[in-house]
């Protein structure tokens, strides 16, 4: 019975992530933002205008 929760749960994560691979963003633009950096500061995304940006974030709750 188990093993067939697992499936279906695994099936239906599937089907929600290639679903949502699907929304097409290139040519848009991302909002600017603002963050203030740990060593002081403020840091923003208008600064790297036109060069690549990879935003990592993570929560441990």
């Amino acid at each position: 019975m188990n093993i067939g929760r697992i499936l279906i749960f695994i099936s239906l994560s599937l089907f929600l992530f290639t679903s949502c691979s699907k929304v097409e963003v290139e040519g848009k633009l991302s909002p600017d933002f603002t963050a203030e950096k740990f060593s002081g500061g403020a840091l923003s995304l208008s600064e790297f205008k036109g060069k690549p940006v990879i935003l990592y974030w993570f929560a441990s709750w």
